[in-house]
């Protein structure tokens, strides 16, 4: 499974990869437009993307790698979660969203095509 990490936050990041990258091929990216050009270049399964990053947020970069990859999965993952966020980001076709800090017990039977 390729999976791409899309977050500001380096810390976050580097667990991610330490964590998902004994069972999975990891890629990083540390912010949306990174994050939207990567899934255009490289062959990625599956989107771990943050909700809030400077710049193009999450639920706008999910929207614009839906128009280009319409069935890719991207789960939404954040630390503060409003209602009103939740509705954006099922709106765009996100299938879950983790709240951080994130148990990877939960999230790695997610890691399936």
């Amino acid at each position: 499974m390729n999976v791409l990490v899309v977050d500001d936050d380096l810390g976050i990041c580097e667990t991610m990869n330490d964590v998902l990258s004994e069972h999975h091929h990891v890629d990083i990216a540390r912010d949306g437009f990174e994050g939207l050009r990567m899934t255009k270049d490289h062959d990625i399964d599956i989107v771990l993307m943050d909700m809030k990053m400077p710049g193009m947020d999450g639920i706008e970069t999910s929207k614009k790698i839906k128009v280009v990859h319409p069935m890719m999965k991207i789960i939404m993952i954040t630390a503060f979660l409003s209602e009103i966020d939740r509705d954006r980001a099922m709106n765009v076709g996100i299938e879950q969203i983790l709240c951080k800090p994130i148990d990877f017990g939960t999230l790695e039977p997610l890691l399936v095509k």
